[in-house]
């Protein structure tokens, strides 16, 4: 029960985080952060329609950066918890490309959009950034339990 619990804690907490951060960047190059009612839900569905572009993002990565290749990739939906996955057969050896296969689907799905919402004065894509941070979130912790792991 707790662990179905912290996920969607993590979420929520980090969602909020970064649209309280994004938010007053934008006012501050902007002036009024101004969402319509169809932007909001543009940003929500595009947001739902990257959950599994994440998890592909995941095994894209890893592919790059270790032995595993797309046949050694499994995707997937954990319906219990209804959670898409990205699972691979042979370990990923090294702790920094495990860090980078971990945050470049934030990288690609929030943080750049983010830097183009900013640069080009849209709040959809600000809001669309904010809910795939919230997404990453628990991609963040576990990154950061393994720097912890690294210097510890």
């Amino acid at each position: 029960m707790k662990d179905q619990l912290i996920g969607p804690l993590h979420f929520i907490l980090f969602f909020l985080g970064s649209i309280g951060i994004n938010y007053c960047l934008y006012r501050l190059f902007y002036g009024e952060f101004n969402l319509t009612h169809g932007e909001c839900v543009s940003a929500i569905i595009l947001f739902l329609c990257s959950i599994p572009i994440h998890e592909i993002i995941h095994g894209i990565t890893c592919c790059c950066v270790s032995d595993n290749n797309w046949r050694t990739i499994k995707f997937g939906i954990d319906w219990r918890r209804f959670t898409f996955y990205c699972k691979y057969r042979n370990p990923i050896e090294s702790p920094k490309d495990r860090i980078v296969v971990t945050l470049m689907p934030m990288i690609i799905l929030a943080v750049i959009p983010c830097c183009l919402g900013l640069l080009f004065g849209s709040p959809c894509v600000v809001l669309f950034s904010s809910l795939s941070f919230g997404g990453a979130s628990n991609d963040m912790c576990k990154a950061w339990k393994l720097l912890n792991m690294r210097n510890g």
